[in-house]
């Protein structure tokens, strides 16, 4: 009996020690809210080195993967990383019952082994705007919720095509 008591006393004091310090950090308020806990557990380097809005920075490394992943970019030669469920249609459709990747993997060991991954993207930011002023103006009270999202999303969709131009003209 008093062992029992005893565990549970300690797993309660446990749960009450005991702090969660996880989950997802906002980049763009890095500097402001968690640079001071990042330094005290021994970040060595600046928080603009992490996250810098329009300059270079590591958030450049992170891809979009396939249009609803994330992905992140190491080593010189652009390998990415991402979760097994991201890549796992891809997976799939270079696997058969000789060469089942899904169970036994895969590995190039040149860049002319690489399996193509046809349709497949990874897009990255190049820069970010605040677009407010481009969209409040055309949403107003008199739509309903689903009449603004669907103009939100459409006027969305133009900016995002303008500065895909604008980048596209300036690389010319």
């Amino acid at each position: 009996m008093f062992r029992r008591t005893l565990l549970t006393t300690v797993l309660l004091l446990s749960q009450l020690l005991s702090k969660a310090d996880e989950g997802m950090w906002l980049p763009s308020l890095l500097k402001t809210i968690n640079a001071d806990a990042m330094y005290s557990k021994g970040l060595k380097i600046p928080i603009d080195s992490l996250f810098s809005l329009n300059s270079s920075s590591i958030k450049d490394a992170i891809v979009q993967f396939g249009g609803g992943c994330t992905g992140e970019i190491i080593g010189k030669n652009g390998l990415l990383l991402t979760n097994y469920h991201c890549g796992y249609s891809q997976v799939v459709s270079h696997s058969s019952v000789k060469d089942n990747y899904l169970t036994n993997g895969f590995w190039a060991m040149s860049m002319n082994e690489e399996l193509p991954c046809a349709g497949l993207t990874a897009t990255f930011i190049v820069r970010m705007e605040d677009v407010t002023e481009s969209i409040v103006p055309f949403v107003n009270d008199s739509l309903k919720e689903i009449e603004k999202t669907v103009m939100i999303k459409e006027l969305s969709q133009v900016l995002v095509q303008k500065a895909i131009q604008e980048l596209i003209m300036m690389q010319k």
